[in-house]
């Protein structure tokens, strides 16, 4: 099976955006996360979502990541959903909203009527938690409307691993992303797809990381060529 590679492009201007997108098509990514809440200039967010939305035919993710949950965004929830919602109607085909998100019912609804797949995310900065208690933040997940699962947590050992890979194992009711971020983290990262996950995320460069751990696609294609999967 080979694994499938979601890059995360920090979206900071239209160039640099579109420069990054045609780096990662090269590098033979399977889908592309535009991380909105790196953006240098907020107001110009909703006029550049045309644009960014026909850059690639690949699958395109939306995400405009709550300084709560890892981000980078520091105004009013209500514009950031906003932003998301715009995103669907422009073309995005899969939006990444939090289970935290204001209004969260309300904006999966708006979300969903545009065709757009909902991911409904979770990150848990403290460690990572059991399986059972990971499986329940999934159940809340469903019950929102997710069509994709995601649950993030801090590894603090490497047996923290574990926990995500298990409930890989075993969660079955939507397609589910789930890793331990961090240093320990990264034998997840690599294993998610293995182990049942929809896919793992990766940078185009290791200077353009977006969250702890991730590796480059490079460095994620050359560790699946080793074990065959590739």
């Amino acid at each position: 099976m080979k694994p499938t590679i979601c890059v995360s492009i920090p979206v900071i201007n239209v160039k640099k955006t579109l420069s990054l997108v045609k780096k990662a098509v090269k590098q033979e990514a399977d889908l592309i996360e535009f991380r909105f809440d790196h953006l240098s200039e907020r107001a110009t967010a909703k006029a550049i979502l045309p644009k960014l939305a026909k850059s690639t035919e690949l699958k395109k993710i939306a995400t405009n990541r709550a300084r709560r949950e890892g981000g980078k965004w520091l105004g009013e929830e209500q514009k950031r959903i906003e932003l998301l919602v715009e995103a669907a109607k422009q073309g995005f085909e899969m939006i990444d909203l939090e289970l935290t998100a204001l209004n969260l019912g309300s904006a999966a609804e708006e979300i969903k009527a545009e065709g757009a797949e909902l991911i409904i995310s979770s990150h848990i900065f403290y460690g990572t938690p059991l399986k059972v208690e990971l499986k329940e933040i999934c159940e809340k997940e469903v019950k929102a409307g997710a069509d994709v699962c995601k649950v993030v947590t801090k590894a603090n050992t490497v047996l923290d691993n574990l926990e995500p890979l298990n409930l890989l194992r075993e969660f079955n009711r939507k397609p589910i992303v789930c890793f331990a971020m961090g240093r320990f983290g990264v034998p997840s990262r690599i294993l998610s797809p293995m182990f049942g996950g929809a896919f793992t995320y990766a940078c185009v460069d290791k200077n353009l990381r977006v969250a702890p751990g991730q590796l480059t696609v490079q460095e994620l294609k050359q560790i699946y060529g080793l074990m065959g999967l590739l």
